[in-house]
């Protein structure tokens, strides 16, 4: 649109009327803040990563470079691929796949060779590496653990955000019509997106449809635990975060992110190149 106005004082309507957009992110390729994550040995999530997609009027499709593939409906749009794990419904529709992925196109073969990736290569390493042997896989198993019990819609998510969204999201088919709905004081919540129910604390009432509550982020894990004191003394306490410390699992972040050995992280980064 810019370009348009500079060259040609306006804007063609046909800018407006498209039936898709493209979409696109660069791989993590700054040197610095790629030899700060290996020599931290910080996790890796699904930012350090390139994609490629579209966006249409009904789907999201994103192919990320590794090979990962994310394909669903715009209207329940409220969170990110999984790098480290393969979700049931990460592809809504297989028949849609050869669509999307011929408007998307394939990556320039050049990406492997440009100099400006040059350190991108070690980020995949430590990916291939972590993927191999991480723990996530047995993080979801108890997650869904922790549910399966449950009659439907009986179970609250407390609180909303990205936090909920994302435990949501790695619930079985089964386990996701145990959940009520979310607990959260905002009324931006973006698990309005789920098309369940979204109430601040102070409206929940009774309580009467609910057995029990998850506490679903790391982050204010101690602020939910406090508040859970003052839960009716019927409704159940599900803490993930405690659940996987007595399974033998570390987890000292929202359990989406995955952190790997320290062998994980030696691929032979330069850090004396200059």
């Amino acid at each position: 649109m810019v370009k348009q106005i500079a060259e040609e004082g306006n804007i063609r309507p046909e800018t407006f009327s498209r039936e898709y957009v493209e979409i696109a992110n660069l791989d993590r390729y700054n040197r610095w803040s790629i030899e700060q994550l290996i020599k931290n040995k910080e996790e890796v999530g699904d930012i350090f990563f390139g994609y490629k997609g579209i966006i249409d009027k009904d789907y999201i499709y994103i192919q990320y470079r590794m090979g990962k593939e994310w394909l669903q409906p715009k209207s329940e749009h409220a969170r990110n691929p999984f790098m480290f794990y393969n979700c049931e419904d990460e592809i809504c529709s297989h028949t849609l796949l050869p669509k999307y992925r011929e408007l998307t196109g394939a990556y320039p073969e050049s990406m492997d060779s440009d100099e400006k990736f040059k350190y991108t290569k070690y980020l995949y390493c430590v990916y291939r590496n972590i993927l191999r042997h991480n723990s996530m896989e047995k993080r979801v198993k108890i997650i869904n653990q922790i549910v399966e019990k449950y009659p439907e819609s009986s179970v609250a998510i407390r609180q909303g955000g990205y936090h909920s969204a994302m435990l949501y999201y790695v619930l079985s088919k089964e386990n996701r019509r145990k959940i009520w709905g979310f607990i959260d004081n905002s009324k931006d919540c973006r698990c309005n997106a789920m098309e369940l129910p979204v109430k601040p604390l102070y409206q929940m009432g009774s309580w009467q449809a609910i057995k029990a509550v998850i506490l679903s982020s790391y982050i204010y894990l101690e602020e939910l635990r406090k508040e859970a004191e003052t839960y009716p003394p019927n409704i159940e306490i599900l803490d993930i975060y405690d659940d996987f410390e007595r399974n033998g699992i570390e987890c000292r972040k929202d359990f989406w992110f995955v952190k790997g050995t320290d062998e994980d992280y030696d691929v032979g980064f330069p850090f004396d190149e200059k």
